[in-house]
């Protein structure tokens, strides 16, 4: 499928897109720290979907998700759910803004260790500023989590 946007409002993608490529590094997995400032986002238009993708090594992007109200906004988290390891929503974002409206959760791998995904989607209701902050964690224990992320995002 073929976006076609006028290239001003391409340009703020163009350079989160720049930033997340040369932020490199992160956490490896071991620790609590917090996730480094690079991931992938794509951008659409007004009530389309526009999907960010959050690796165990690179985080989530440090400048905020751009959306406009109706848009959906579909988070992507890399983890290994044969270990046990799964994602989830530590803080939820502010309903009046974001609001959580389903997620898929794909069922361990054949062979432990093979990273799998999950995927979870927000809507966009209104114009405003919030947080989503995910934690990396055994799901059985109430252990401390492995890995943070925090998912900036601007609705307008």
């Amino acid at each position: 499928m073929t976006l076609r946007r006028p290239l001003v409002a391409v340009l703020p993608l163009l350079a989160l897109l720049v930033l997340a490529a040369c932020g490199g590094g992160g956490n490896s997995g071991s620790g609590s720290g917090s996730t480094s400032p690079s991931a992938s986002a794509t951008a659409s238009p007004s009530g389309q979907v526009v999907k960010v993708h959050i690796s165990l090594k690179r985080g989530a992007p440090a400048e905020p998700v751009a959306l406009e109200a109706g848009d959906t906004l579909e988070v992507t988290l890399e983890s290994d759910a044969s270990t046990g390891f799964r994602w989830i929503v530590s803080e939820a974002p502010d309903a009046t803004v974001l609001r959580l409206s389903g997620q898929q959760v794909l069922a361990p791998p054949p062979v432990p260790g093979t990273p799998t995904e999950q995927t979870l989607r927000f809507d966009a209701v209104a114009a405003g500023s919030t947080d989503v902050k995910f934690a990396y964690a055994r799901v059985a224990a109430n252990a401390k989590p492995e890995q943070v992320a925090t998912l900036k995002v601007k609705v307008s």
